[in-house]
């Protein structure tokens, strides 16, 4: 449970301060605000369905090489969120082990702090379909 609640807390908590904004603003906020809440609503499902799909993929086989590789890892490197689902999954997996805490030690060597927040290119990226599909559809697969 504690790694379910890495992955939805900051887009979670972030669509309910949003919706609760719209709830109580004026028309002039309260549509950005409910758009800002709907999109990271949106993206709180989509990232427990990729925090899923790496858990089943990763018990699936045996062995750090064929569990959530490097490769995969790498894939999830665009933003916060896919991020924090590969950590979360991985820690999962490995819990107990010398490889537990694996993924955020390459994050961090690969220069991604705590406040790298936003998607790698923003604002730029939201315009390019690439970023849209990961949103959508996730990384995996």
């Amino acid at each position: 449970m504690k790694y379910v609640l890495r992955v939805v807390a900051l887009p979670g908590g972030i669509a309910v301060g949003a919706l609760m904004v719209a709830a109580n603003a004026p028309a002039s906020w309260a549509i950005p605000a409910a758009a800002t809440g709907a999109f990271f609503l949106l993206d709180t499902v989509f990232r427990l369905r990729d925090y899923r799909r790496l858990v089943r993929q990763s018990s699936n086989t045996v062995g750090i090489a064929a569990g959530i590789g490097a490769d995969i890892v790498r894939r999830y490197r665009t933003s916060f969120c896919h991020r924090q689902v590969a950590i979360a999954a991985w820690q999962q997996q490995m819990a107990g082990t010398v490889w537990d805490n694996w993924t955020a030690r390459y994050y961090h060597s690969q220069g991604y702090r705590w406040y790298h927040i936003l998607p790698d290119g923003f604002p730029g990226c939201l315009l390019k379909r690439n970023w849209w599909r990961s949103f959508l559809a996730g990384n995996g697969d």
